[in-house]
């Protein structure tokens, strides 16, 4: 989706363009460029170290999807505590 502020080419664009057009904005300049190819980028680790984060990540997931309410509700409660800076 492009995301712009002021009227089109006049202020800042950013995003994605029905898949075909990519909006970046760098030192307060925007270019355009033709959108990646979803299907060639980020489809293997980087490093093995990425890997080992995506394969931690996935485990965390599969563990959240697999409790039931009320566990959850204790982690979102102890995650409010944190963010709000009550401990």
């Amino acid at each position: 989706m492009v995301r712009t502020k002021g009227p089109l080419s006049s202020g800042a664009v950013s995003g994605n363009f029905d898949g075909f057009m990519q909006f970046r904005t760098k030192n307060g300049k925007t270019h355009v460029h033709a959108a990646p190819n979803p299907k060639q980028i980020n489809q293997g680790p980087a490093s093995e170290a990425q890997g080992t984060v995506r394969a931690a990540y996935a485990q965390l997931a599969a563990t959240w999807k697999a409790m039931d309410e009320a566990e959850k509700n204790i982690y979102r409660k102890q995650a409010d505590a944190l963010r709000s800076g009550a401990t």
